[in-house]
């Protein structure tokens, strides 16, 4: 008897190994959405917390603040008068695109109020977007659905 594999034996094992590569590949593609999904959900919710300690930090200090977009637009700043205060770094891939406020400041007076309306839209190289709100006299910060 010959030692070694047959033509059946080598094309079952090939068939089988193309159909666990493929079953792995889209598990993969499936896996890379929801870590988009939570990255992007993590994000919101950092500037949301961020924007809303900015604003207890006014109030409990009595001071006025700004809170500032890094020139890489994935980083949000907390500055009173100079002085940096704290930041806040959004997760790798995710930038703030377009805030509708005056420049890419959002003022905040000295009983935590946020002086103007504005939306902040995060983006995630183009297939993800989500917008944060801050409504003008109540300050309520939120995602906006």
């Amino acid at each position: 008897m010959k030692k070694g594999f047959t033509l059946i034996e080598i094309m079952v094992t090939m068939a089988l190994l193309s159909i666990i590569t493929a079953t792995s590949l889209i598990c993969l593609k499936g896996f890379k959405e929801l870590k988009e999904k939570t990255d992007m959900d993590h994000a919101v919710n950092s500037v949301v917390e961020f924007i809303n300690a900015a604003k207890s930090f006014s109030r409990n200090n009595n001071c006025s603040t700004n809170i500032n977009i890094s020139g890489n637009k994935d980083e949000l700043e907390l500055y009173s008068n100079i002085e940096k205060i704290k930041f806040c770094k959004l997760p790798r891939g995710i930038k703030i695109t377009r805030v509708t406020s005056d420049g890419d400041d959002i003022k905040i007076n000295n009983v935590g109020k946020a002086i103007n309306a504005c939306t902040l839209t995060l983006n995630n190289d183009g297939s993800l977007t989500r917008e944060i709100t801050i409504k003008v006299g109540t300050g309520y910060v939120s995602e906006k659905k």
